[in-house]
């Protein structure tokens, strides 16, 4: 085969001089495209300023192309001539790499300029069988020049990679093509399966990561290589940018845990470790700008760390190789790799490198990197799958090791349970006897409770009788002497003073048994508070000291009326001892809240501070009030017999002129007509 590609010295309408003319008959070529290239980074220039340029303004450039930007276009022109009618009339033109935004190739014919684009932002052309751009190409005659201008823009990176070949030297090149890209997807996915499978059966976290970047960078390079798009997403160019983009955040994330685990960086390299740490940080920003419409953002982000991290990679896998023999054999597998895509990313940046089909070198790396890898992780996994059976065996010596002595220790616990149950049922026999001995205790208490209680009755019933002759007899003495011997109703006075006194003592005697015997009972009935301090001081010969303050309505309330009214003499006739003999003593009844208060107001010598929390405990007596007589029993006994009514007596203040106690009850709500006749009467 013979053709001239023409890169030219002069500018004329389809003129194209100085030709190089290749003559390989035979054989698969690539002819030497002699390519003159104008950069435009900023993207001003349009094709009719290019197209009038003269070729002066172009300068000559190798290939692959590798301006020194990488997110910008530039223009490259050349010429075609066929030497003669032997040389194929069709050739296609192909440019690498597929992910270039956009390619358009402009040819100068009689009619004028024709325009075809294509590109990694346009749709798939569905009769275009190439993963790539490719354009086919007529030299309908020999000798003629053919003269093409070639755009091409991209905001990852500039540098292409143009091949010209004939139909069928192309096909079989892209059948190469494919069978490689074929067989390092199927080693893809078998490995990223048997490393899940170590994961599964291991529970090796340096499995998983493995697995999950294989299955990143497979997504990542099927859509990079032009595959996905071709054959999966063929009309959605804008879907697939965003899978690019998040497969390569997302490989370079999964690649890192597996380089942290697989190498051992926190034990071997901690500063590289803390610094893989924040890589891994933008990485996992990176794989989300794209869900959130910045694919290309975050593709330049992922970039950027990418070629600040492999340096930091390339370094721990050399220093590995010669220095840690633990994982040196991961070291020889991952440095063809590393190096490749450092290879391939100084490329893309404007360094020359003028290595053919480099963006196939990180696949065949890859391979090798599979193979020895995979190599590596087998020969780990069986050293787990040993170490493993090795537990498995010291684990099951351990058991029965284990199991002898929990039966050593099973014969132990029976003995000594036997021994612990004789004991047992000899402390049960004990505890049935001291049982019987204290049911035989409690029914003598219970009948020593019940004579008691007979015996209290029979005192109260035995005193009452005669102290009520005693009261009787005074009261007619008191009638004689009152015409004739007025001084000495005095004496008269004291006899019915001290045989009250006797009274109260005795109720409150009863009134403490009382509330001391078990299943006490109170008899509760519906009173009528008012009705009840009318009818208790109105017929009370100490009425005329007692000042009663009343509301007008009727004040319901349930209780025993006879231990209220012990209450109250309790109260009133305390208020009447420590009083002066002239002084009255206020009895009035008011509504606080939900409560119901008689505050029984006295103006005798006070109580002292430290002894008001005191004079409610049984038989303790103020040291103001040691001079009277009593027992100590009266406000230990009210506020007990309150409390059985759900209220209380309390101390509401008190000094040297008086006291006020307080007897609160619950109120009723309502109180009924019957009820109010009953304690009317």
């Amino acid at each position: 085969m013979a053709l001239s590609a023409l890169g030219g010295e002069s500018r004329a309408d389809s003129d194209c001089t100085h030709m190089d003319a290749l003559d390989t008959p035979g054989k698969l070529t690539w002819p030497a495209l002699r390519l003159r290239i104008l950069p435009d980074p900023e993207r001003r220039l349009s094709f009719a300023e290019v197209s009038a340029l003269p070729l002066t303004a172009f300068t000559p450039t190798g290939n692959p192309v590798t301006p020194s930007y990488h997110d910008g276009r530039y223009w490259l022109r050349f010429c075609l001539k066929r030497e003669n009618d032997t040389v194929p009339a069709s050739w296609v033109l192909s440019v690498l790499p597929p992910y270039l935004t956009h390619v358009d190739l402009h040819e100068h014919t009689p009619d004028g300029w024709k325009t075809r684009r294509l590109g990694a932002a346009l749709p798939q052309e569905e009769e275009r069988g190439y993963r790539g751009a490719a354009f086919l190409i007529h030299l309908e005659e020999a000798q003629t020049a053919y003269e093409y201008l070639l755009l091409i823009d991209s905001r990852t990176t500039t540098a292409a990679d143009i091949t010209l070949l004939p139909p069928n030297d192309m096909a079989r090149l892209i059948g190469a093509e494919y069978m490689l890209f074929g067989f390092y997807l199927g080693m893809m996915l078998l490995v990223m399966v048997i490393n899940a499978l170590f994961w599964y059966r291991l529970r090796a976290r340096v499995h998983l990561y493995y697995a999950l970047a294989m299955l990143a960078t497979a997504i990542f390079s099927a859509a990079t290589n032009g595959f996905l798009a071709q054959f999966v997403l063929p009309t959605h160019p804008e879907l697939v940018r965003v899978i690019v983009s998040m497969s390569f955040a997302g490989g370079a994330l999964t690649l890192s845990l597996f380089l942290m685990h697989a190498f051992r960086m926190r034990l071997y390299y901690r500063r590289i470790y803390q610094l893989s740490r924040l890589f891994m940080v933008g990485y996992f920003v990176s794989f989300i700008l794209p869900a959130i419409g910045e694919p290309i953002l975050g593709a330049h982000l992922t970039a950027k760390l990418v070629i600040i991290h492999l340096p930091l990679a390339l370094l721990v896998v050399t220093h590995a190789l010669l220095r840690h023999r633990s994982v040196r054999f991961y070291g020889l597998a991952l440095f063809p790799l590393i190096l490749s895509l450092v290879l391939l990313i100084l490329r893309n940046h404007g360094v020359p490198l003028a290595l053919p089909m480099l963006d196939t070198l990180p696949m065949i790396a890859a391979l090798v990197h599979l193979v020895l890898l995979n190599a590596a992780l087998a020969h780990t996994a069986w050293r787990s799958e040993q170490k493993r059976h090795r537990a498995q065996a010291n684990a099951l010596r351990a058991a029965q090791q284990a199991e002898l002595e929990l039966e050593w220790r099973v014969i132990e616990r029976t003995r000594q349970l036997d021994e612990s149950n004789a004991r047992l049922q000899l402390e049960i026999g004990e505890r049935e006897l001291a049982q019987r001995q204290l049911e035989a205790a409690l029914a003598a208490e219970r009948d020593a409770l019940r004579t008691q209680r007979q015996f209290f009755s029979m005192v109260s019933h035995e005193f009452r009788t005669p102290l009520c002759t005693i009261d009787g007899a005074a009261q007619n003495l008191a009638l004689l002497l009152a015409p004739e011997h007025p001084e000495r109703l005095e004496r008269v006075t004291s006899i019915r003073r001290n045989v009250g006194r006797l009274v109260n003592l005795v109720d409150e005697c009863l009134s403490q048994e009382r509330l001391d015997a078990p299943q006490n009972e109170e008899h509760t009935q519906h009173i009528e508070l008012s009705a009840l301090l009318r009818e208790k001081y109105t017929q009370n010969t100490k009425a005329p000291r007692i000042r009663l303050i009343l509301p007008d309505d009727p004040v319901p309330v349930d209780g025993d009326p006879q231990l209220l009214r012990i209450v109250l003499s309790s109260l009133t006739d305390n208020a009447l001892k420590y009083s002066p003999v002239d002084s009255p003593v206020e009895v009035r009844l008011h509504r606080d809240t939900d409560r119901l208060c008689i505050d029984v107001r006295d103006h005798g010598p006070g109580i002292a501070p430290e002894e008001q929390e005191r004079i409610f405990e049984r038989f303790y007596r103020a040291q103001s009030g040691l001079d009277q007589p009593g027992t100590g029993l009266g406000l230990h006994l009210a506020r007990e017999l309150m409390r059985r009514h759900g209220g209380d007596v309390i101390l509401v203040q008190s000094n040297p002129q008086g006291s006020v106690f307080r007897i609160q009850l619950p109120a009723r709500r309502h109180l009924s007509a019957e009820d109010t006749e009953g304690t009317r009467v």
